[in-house]
């Protein structure tokens, strides 16, 4: 049985074209003014600029939710409202869009996370035939941090305060963070050293008062001996997303 052989040509072209349309459809234009959102419990609204820095209009939806990934914006139980939930952004054009809180009831003790998205659909051209246009949409997730007014400590102390220690399993490290703060504690580029040694741990969010063990790299450790002292860095994430490197010694078991 014979293959079929496709023309060098004729993939190129089909190559040339998908992307062509990849781009078209794919060049996000939205930008926001801040990367999050801080929320005082007690405060009457938040307002955030976006600014289309495309080449073609949009049709933008908003909406506030918890962060499950499928759900739609009909279905979101947030306390918060976004306005306006759609409209349309022309080239170089800006628009305020206002968050507003509903007032329904939330812990007190610590902050509460949402997710603000925002959904780019691109406009089609009038002359565009059905089918012949691949249209990508672009949805963005910003954090939204409800903060209540009796958290007297602040966010940026919170950060410095984290506890980290190491723990040793069948010659493997493992490096044990707490979090003892009422803020969601974002920490970026970790960094286990000790003489040559360095492991690096991705980085993550870690919600008040919660816990979580990061595995280190299986990597040869010979300055990591039990008994000795390790160099942690990172960087925290403060409220304008506003990297601040910090660090502090751990014991290694």
């Amino acid at each position: 049985m014979s293959t079929p052989r496709r023309s060098p040509a004729l993939l190129a072209t089909l190559c040339l074209a998908l992307a062509g349309l990849w781009q078209s459809g794919a060049d996000a234009g939205l930008l926001a003014s801040t990367t999050r959102v801080v929320y005082p419990m007690d405060g009457r609204e938040q307002v955030l600029e976006l600014s289309n820095t495309g080449q073609a209009p949009v049709l933008v939806q908003t909406w506030v939710d918890d962060g499950q990934p499928n759900a739609a914006p009909q279905d979101s139980s947030s306390p918060f409202v976004a306005l306006p939930a759609v409209f349309r952004l022309e080239p170089g054009g800006r628009q305020s869009l206002k968050l507003l809180f509903n007032k329904h009831p939330q812990p007190q003790d610590r902050e509460s996370l949402f997710w603000l998205n925002l959904l780019e659909i691109p406009a089609t051209p009038s002359d565009t035939k059905p089918g012949d246009r691949l249209t990508l949409t672009l949805q963005t997730q910003m954090k939204v941090f409800l903060r209540p007014a009796g958290l007297t400590e602040p966010q940026e102390r919170a950060a410095s305060r984290q506890v980290f220690n190491l723990t040793r399993e069948a010659e493997r490290l493992r490096l044990h963070w707490h979090n003892p703060s009422p803020y969601h504690i974002t920490l970026d580029h970790l960094r286990l050293s000790a003489g040559a040694t360095q492991l690096s741990v991705p980085g993550e969010m870690l919600a008040p008062y919660a816990s979580v063990t990061l595995e280190l790299p299986a990597a040869s450790t010979p300055d990591l001996v039990s008994g000795s002292q390790a160099l942690l860095s990172y960087q925290s994430i403060d409220d304008q997303g506003t990297p601040k490197a910090l660090e502090q010694p751990v014991a290694v078991p």
